[in-house]
C-alpha cells in the first residue's frame, strides 16, 4: 500500500494538470465575431469547376472597391461597408437595426438580416464560417447573397471571403 500511494500522487499531478480548468472561460465564436473585419481574399465558385481569385479586381491595389468590411456589434447589430474607388459609384453601407446577426457556433453558421432586393424590410442570409486563430475568418456566402448585396450577376456557386481584424 505504501507503494502505491506515491504512483497515486503522481497520476493525480498528471490528472491535474492534463485538465483545462479555463474550458467554460473559453472565447465563443459569438464573442470572437465581435469587432472590425476587413476583406483580404475572395473567391469566386470557391470549390467549384469555375474558381477564380477575384482578390486583386475587388480589393487589390487596383481593384473596384477601397475597401470591404464588416463590423460586428455586442448587441446583435452588424455593419457591412462597400467603399468603391470610383467616386461616381455610390458605396454599400448596411448599418443597424433591422440588420441583425445570429451565430449558430453547432452548425457554424452566422445569420445576417440582409437588405432585402425589392428595397423593403430585410431577408436572412445563412453564411457558413471557419476561424483560423481569433484575428481571421473564411465566410462561404452563396452567390445570391453576393449578387443581390452588390446588385450583380458576376457571383456563381459558394463565394469564399477571409477576413481579417
Amino acid at each position: 500500500m505504501r507503494k502505491l500511494l506515491p504512483l497515486a500522487l503522481i497520476l493525480a499531478l498528471f490528472v491535474g494538470v492534463g485538465c483545462d480548468s479555463n474550458d467554460d472561460e473559453g472565447v465563443s465564436d459569438t464573442e470572437l465575431f465581435v469587432g472590425t473585419w476587413t476583406v483580404v481574399n475572395v473567391t469566386n465558385d470557391s470549390g467549384g469547376a469555375n474558381e477564380t481569385d477575384l482578390t486583386q479586381a475587388l480589393v487589390g491595389a487596383n481593384g473596384t472597391l477601397n475597401s470591404l468590411s464588416l463590423g460586428f456589434n455586442t448587441n446583435n447589430t452588424y455593419t457591412l461597408n462597400a467603399d468603391y474607388r470610383n467616386a461616381d459609384t455610390p458605396d454599400v453601407v448596411v448599418a443597424g437595426a433591422p440588420f441583425t446577426y445570429t451565430v449558430n457556433e453547432r452548425t457554424s453558421e452566422i445569420r445576417l438580416q440582409l437588405p432585402s432586393p425589392t428595397g423593403s424590410g430585410t431577408v436572412p442570409a445563412d453564411i457558413e464560417y471557419s476561424f483560423n486563430g481569433d484575428d481571421e475568418f473564411t465566410a462561404l456566402l452563396p452567390s445570391v447573397v453576393m449578387n443581390a448585396l452588390f446588385t450583380t450577376n458576376i457571383y456563381q456557386g459558394k463565394v469564399a471571403a477571409r477576413f481579417t481584424k
